[in-house]
């Protein structure tokens, strides 16, 4: 009867990389299909990376703020969330949605591919 909550407890943890290939596939699926068409709708790609991004720090920040409550009385509580490897994921995770969305601030979108 353990396996149900060990496998919702590794998802759990590893929220924060799930998270993040979402924003990732969004991004780059989201740039490629709004870009096939004939009008290049690069206001649209931008704003819709841009919620996406928000969205998607937003969700992991409310996930740190359920993991590490500001005030816990609850000291083994306290201690398995200090030790679990869920929170600092979340943080790199931030980081990498940071990093995926440069491309938003810094390339054109929809360019031409190298020729």
């Amino acid at each position: 009867m353990n396996q149900p909550d060990s496998v919702i407890d590794l998802v759990k943890a590893l929220t924060g990389p799930i998270v993040w290939a979402a924003h990732f596939f969004f991004l780059y699926l989201n740039e490629a299909f709004q870009c096939a068409g004939s009008n290049s709708p690069t206001e649209a790609v931008r704003w819709s990376g841009l919620v996406a991004t928000i969205t998607a720090v937003a969700a992991l920040a409310l996930y740190l703020a359920r993991v590490y409550p500001f005030r816990q009385h609850d000291r083994t509580a306290q201690l398995e969330a200090a030790l679990s490897f869920g929170g600092p994921l979340a943080l790199l995770s931030m980081v990498a949605i940071f990093w995926t969305a440069i491309p938003l601030l810094l390339l054109p979108a929809c360019a031409p591919p190298f020729a």
